[in-house]
């Protein structure tokens, strides 16, 4: 079966996450839930992560991602917008989790930030 440009993302991502066992979902959506929620929602020793994959970072996230990302970032949620190019950086903000590293959830999500509303 092919695999989608996101697709290979979404496997690199899921990867990097079931290296550190975190608990961790993917909300379905499709009729039942709310539109516009992340791809994975992370849950990493105390710290709530939500993930969002896109292709490439010429993809950019729908404006309805962009609200959901600003109501989780004024709830001290770290977010990222995740594509080939950056995966890695999930893997270096749940390494410095799990050392205990000083985080701040503005200073460690990765979105375009002129695009959260």
């Amino acid at each position: 079966m092919a695999q989608t440009p996101e697709g290979k993302v979404k496997l690199m991502g899921a990867k990097i996450i079931k290296e550190y066992d975190p608990y961790y979902f993917c909300p379905v959506t499709g009729g039942f839930g709310s539109s516009g929620q992340f791809d994975v929602v992370v849950l990493y020793k105390g710290w709530f992560i939500g993930v969002e994959y896109k292709s490439t970072c010429q993809k950019a996230p729908t404006l309805l991602q962009s609200k959901n990302a600003t109501k989780a970032i004024s709830s001290r949620a770290i977010v990222m917008l995740l594509h080939k190019d950056n995966v890695e950086e999930l893997r270096y903000l749940l390494e410095d989790i799990r050392n205990e590293r000083k985080i701040t959830p503005r200073g460690r999500s990765i979105w375009p930030f002129d695009s959260v509303v």
